[in-house]
């Protein structure tokens, strides 16, 4: 049996963005929890494909 690569429907992408901050962890939290939004979920954007 031949196999195949993973198509990329399977595959994963881990992303992380460290900032810094000039403000108390209570603050920071806070804007963090407002820029994700109401259920921890982000709108949804479209992909755009080439």
């Amino acid at each position: 049996m031949i196999e195949t690569a993973a198509g990329i429907e399977s595959l994963n992408l881990n992303l992380t963005r460290e900032i810094h901050v000039r403000a108390s962890l209570k603050d920071t939290y806070a804007a963090l929890l407002e820029q994700v939004g109401p259920g921890n979920e982000r709108p949804r954007r479209s992909i755009h494909r080439c």
